[in-house]
């Protein structure tokens, strides 16, 4: 390889750590940002929607990627004339129900590792592992107060790191450490998030009450299956 293949294959790899980064910070702010007047702002926007727009036509991706971003809009077209306040309420109610576990009757049990992971049912045992992980990466987590560290929002925002770590060790030229990073990330998602979270959403999906949020679970499916194929 001359030098300047080898300079196209690290942007190359620069920008798929970068894609993977930006792709799992869009599916992760639905766990880790409640769904106020910024956030039904945010959605309604011209960028939020052309971002789910290249979703949907993106024949390269696979099909319930699409068809997740589909639903997430047609909930935004048929709730087009809806006060931004009321459509506040309906998302609120909803993530709640689904990704707070809060009747424990109907709602799906909490997106924790502890509660649906197969081999690590020990919450401290877990939750040690966990901090050994986090803290041996060097990145200083998310503020996401009150969160447990099994929690899938903060499990997603440490892969978006070290994602966005990765893209910046390719950039640099450094392929030894941008090769290590991309071995974290998938050793993480295979032992931890691939390895419980298709469970959690395929028992939340059949309760989500909005195409809003089954559209995000759809897609949610889709990146945690596909990435540890």
């Amino acid at each position: 390889m001359n030098h300047n293949e080898a300079s196209l294959n690290r942007e190359e790899m620069a920008q798929s750590a970068h894609t993977r980064a930006s792709f799992g910070s869009f599916l992760n702010v639905h766990f880790i940002t409640l769904p106020d007047l910024g956030f039904i702002e945010r959605i309604r926007s011209a960028g939020f929607r052309a971002t789910l727009e290249s979703l949907v036509t993106d024949q390269a991706l696979p099909g319930d990627l699409s068809a997740g971003a589909a639903l997430m809009l047609k909930f935004l077209d048929e709730n087009a004339d809806v006060e931004a306040a009321e459509l506040s309420i309906v998302l609120g109610k909803d993530r709640t129900y689904l990704y707070r576990g809060v009747n424990p009757k109907d709602s799906p049990p909490p997106p924790c590792e502890a509660v649906w992971s197969r081999s690590r049912p020990n919450v401290i045992e877990l939750l040690q592992e966990l901090t050994g992980i986090y803290r041996q990466s060097g990145l200083a987590l998310a503020e996401n107060a009150g969160e447990r560290l099994d929690y899938i929002g903060v499990e997603m925002d440490y892969l978006h790191r070290l994602a966005e770590k990765e893209a910046e060790a390719w950039q640099m030229g450094d392929v030894e450490v941008a090769g290590e990073l991309l071995k974290q990330q998938e050793a993480f998602h295979r032992a931890h998030l691939g390895e419980w979270a298709p469970l959690f959403v395929k028992k939340a999906l059949p309760a989500a009450k909005t195409d809003f949020y089954r559209g995000h679970l759809t897609m949610l499916l889709a990146w945690v299956v596909g990435s540890v194929e």
